[in-house]
């Protein structure tokens, strides 16, 4: 970090799949970085626990299949609280905040959550203008194919820390709308600046 050729205000992180989840886990701990790129990071990482499109990874399965991946809370977690666990990957979104996000996904790719990674990029788009950076970008891009990091993903990223860190105009819409988001009604409202 105290190297002389890195640039401390433009050190980005990015990792895919289980990768994907450590790299906004790093970010949301670690405000040194001031980007991330996770790219079909699933469950426990972009993706929701509550908000789980159809053939995604659950909570449940990832329990099962992952547990040494979780904490020792989440495993003691009873099956009967597990739809209702008290917080979601919204919450590591809010402490990457108001960082720059991108979400680098995969039309094929429906286990690892894109339509939950999506809804909770427009609310980091909500939580960002709450705190004041409505330039702030959290964006997601979605490719063909299936599970996996791939050139299209790679030029995604460049073009994404280019844009952020150098202020180059993007000819990707990091905003673009891949699902239906209408029906989110947010249960709590900005406070009054005073």
């Amino acid at each position: 970090w105290d190297s002389p050729v890195v640039d401390k205000e433009r050190v980005a992180l990015t990792g895919h799949s289980r990768d994907g989840k450590a790299a906004l886990c790093a970010a949301a701990f670690d405000e040194r970085f001031a980007a991330v790129i996770a790219n079909g990071s699933g469950c426990g990482g972009a993706g929701s626990f509550y908000t789980v499109g159809s053939g995604s990874e659950s909570l449940d399965t990832m329990l099962g299949a992952f547990p040494h991946w979780l904490s020792g809370t989440l495993l003691d977690l009873p099956a009967s609280l597990r739809r209702h666990v008290p917080v979601d990957m919204i919450f590591a979104r809010a402490l990457i905040a108001p960082r720059h996000v991108l979400l680098t996904e995969a039309e094929e790719d429906k286990w690892a959550n894109p339509y939950g990674a999506y809804v909770n990029t427009v609310l980091a788009r909500e939580i960002c203008a709450f705190l004041g950076h409505d330039e702030t970008v959290n964006g997601m891009t979605r490719r063909p194919g299936g599970h996996g990091q791939l050139d299209p993903d790679w030029r995604y990223l460049i073009e994404f820390l280019d844009c952020v860190f150098y202020g180059e105009a993007p000819q990707t819409d990091f905003n673009a709308e891949y699902f239906d988001t209408a029906w989110l009604a947010l249960d709590w409202s900005v406070p009054e600046r005073g």
